[in-house]
Parts: C-alpha cells; sequence; structure tokens
C-alpha cells in the first residue's frame, strides 16, 4: 500500500470542505471520480475515513489521524509550489480578496489603479463586507480585517493599528455644542459602531493614561463605518469611528474631531490568508501593497512595527 500526493490532497480537501461535491469543485474533477478516489483509499488502508451521513460526514478515528498527515503534507507540497513560481514569477491570474466596505472605499480604492499598473497580468475580485467570511469555503485568498480576530487557525499578519476617534459635523457643533469632557457625551446625539442602539459603556483613554469610562444611550447604532461617516457629516450627531476611515473628512474641513485628547482605544489592522508558510507572490504583494496604503493614508495608523 502506498499513499500518493493525489490522494492526500484529495483526502484533504473533503476533510476541508466537508462534502465530495464541494471537493469535486475545488480540484476541478467530477463528484463520482472524487468518490471512487476515496473508495480506493479506503480500500487500500483498509479502514473507513468517514462517518456518512444524510446530512453530513464526519470523520473516523481512522480518519483522524490520517487528516493531520494529509494535510502537512499538502501545506508541504503547496509550499514547494509556491517557492519554485516565486523565483520566476510576477504576480498573474486571480486574486480574490474581501475587507470592510469602509477600508475598500477609504484606503484600498484610491490606490488601486497604481497596483493594477504594476500588475497588469493579475485580475482582482474585491469583495466588500463586514462579514467575516470563511475564505476556504469562500474561495478568498486574503481578508483585511479591522478590530480584535477571533480564534482562527489561519495565519494573521499585523499591518497597523488605529485609534477610534470621534467626530461631528460642523453644522452639529454650532447647533448643539461639543462635549468638553468624556462625562457630558450622554447630553448629545450618539451614533455607535455596533449593530444594535443599547445603553452602553464607552471607554476614553486619555492622552495622560487616564481611562474614563462613560455610560451612553446611543441614538443610533450602524454597523459600517462609511454610513456611520455620512450620518455625522448631516449632521445627526457625535459617531465613534477608527482614524483611518475620518482622516479625509477631518482633514478637509468636513467634520471634526470631539474630545480630541481622548480616544476609545486602538484596533488592530490584519491581513488574513490560508495557513501556509511562504506567500504566494500575489498575496505577498497584495498584503505588502495594503500595508503601503494604510502608511500613506494618514499620520493616524500606527505602524505595526511599533507596537
Amino acid at each position: 500500500m502506498k499513499l500518493t500526493a493525489l490522494d492526500l490532497r484529495t483526502f484533504a480537501a473533503i476533510v476541508d470542505l466537508g462534502g465530495i461535491s464541494a471537493a469535486a469543485r475545488k480540484l476541478g474533477l467530477q463528484k463520482s471520480s472524487v468518490s471512487r478516489d476515496l473508495a480506493a483509499l479506503e480500500a487500500r488502508l483498509g479502514a473507513r475515513l468517514f462517518q456518512r451521513t444524510t446530512r453530513r460526514i464526519a470523520l473516523t478515528e481512522a480518519g483522524e489521524v490520517l487528516s493531520a498527515y494529509a494535510h502537512r503534507v499538502v501545506e508541504e507540497l503547496e509550499n514547494a509550489e509556491a517557492a519554485v513560481s516565486a523565483l520566476h514569477d510576477a504576480p498573474r491570474g486571480h486574486l480574490a480578496v474581501t475587507a470592510p466596505y469602509a477600508f475598500v472605499r477609504h484606503i484600498l480604492a484610491p490606490r488601486l489603479a497604481a497596483f493594477h499598473a504594476r500588475f497588469p497580468d493579475l485580475r482582482v475580485s474585491l469583495v466588500p463586507t463586514i462579514r467575516n467570511l470563511d475564505l476556504i469555503e469562500e474561495g478568498m485568498d486574503v481578508a483585511i480585517r479591522v478590530g480584535d480576530l477571533p480564534s482562527t487557525s489561519l495565519i494573521a499578519r499585523r499591518l497597523a493599528q488605529t485609534q477610534v476617534v470621534l467626530v461631528a459635523s460642523n453644522h452639529y457643533a454650532r447647533t448643539h455644542g461639543l462635549p468638553l469632557t468624556p462625562q457630558q457625551l450622554n447630553r448629545h446625539s450618539l451614533i455607535d459602531l455596533r449593530t444594535t442602539a443599547t445603553e452602553s459603556r464607552w471607554q476614553m483613554f486619555g492622552a495622560a493614561g487616564e481611562v474614563v469610562t462613560c455610560p451612553v444611550s446611543p441614538k443610533l447604532a450602524i454597523g459600517e463605518p462609511s454610513i456611520l461617516l455620512d450620518l455625522v457629516e448631516q449632521g445627526v450627531g457625535i459617531g465613534a469611528v477608527p482614524y483611518i476611515y475620518a482622516a479625509d473628512p477631518i482633514t478637509s474641513g468636513r467634520i471634526v474631531r470631539v474630545l480630541p485628547g481622548f480616544h476609545q482605544g486602538l484596533r488592530p489592522i490584519h491581513a488574513i490568508y490560508p495557513s501556509r508558510r511562504l506567500l504566494t507572490p500575489k498575496v505577498r504583494e497584495f498584503v505588502d501593497f495594503a500595508e503601503q496604503c494604510l502608511r500613506e493614508h494618514s499620520s493616524g495608523v500606527i505602524s505595526a512595527h511599533a507596537v
């Protein structure tokens, strides 16, 4: 009995994608062909690798043992392929990227023309969403995420950090005035960067290291920073938003900082990609590009090398 690289690739794809049909699509094979290959593999091993039901498949004990080895072998094969191609290949083909809409709109989109001019053989698909997509299941090569990361088996590279700041329009400031201390925030119309407008407690961090906890009752909540900024510019209220998104309207004078001596803490900015020690050229170049975009965008970005 000898296991082949094809055996292990097929088996690992079934495990990762949770079924034969999905694995066949990823591998570009017929479902019947993948089924036969799995049956032949189980016959050679003399053990069932999956427990099948009408709705799902689950690894047997033998499958769990093989899975650990299969994924290591497949990862090393991908590393070897990427290492060889990186010697002579410029980024080319298709690159699928997901990032928050606000990040695409404010950070990436103004600079994508230069990226395309540098890599004309690379086709980029951008999926703007705040939803944390499953990169493997959705076929994504890289994701940009702003904020703390959930537990994940994927690889994360920290690109930078940004403060969360409070902003308001000039019209709001003239009409309602602005708070002079964090304790005065709850006298104002507040817009929270969340999905539910509920009573909350905002922590405000001062330049001297002080931390002030403020009970607040936001009038509005929206999980999309770009829409929050639109509402702020319309004079709806004071909003809390990562500085990377507010930098341009602050610089242009369309909005102003509120309590400029305070912020709501730092939010990390990561690039996430499927687990592999050696990145493909297209992913490596895009992640470097995203990091450069952040450096160029505003002085409110804190370099990852400074944390």
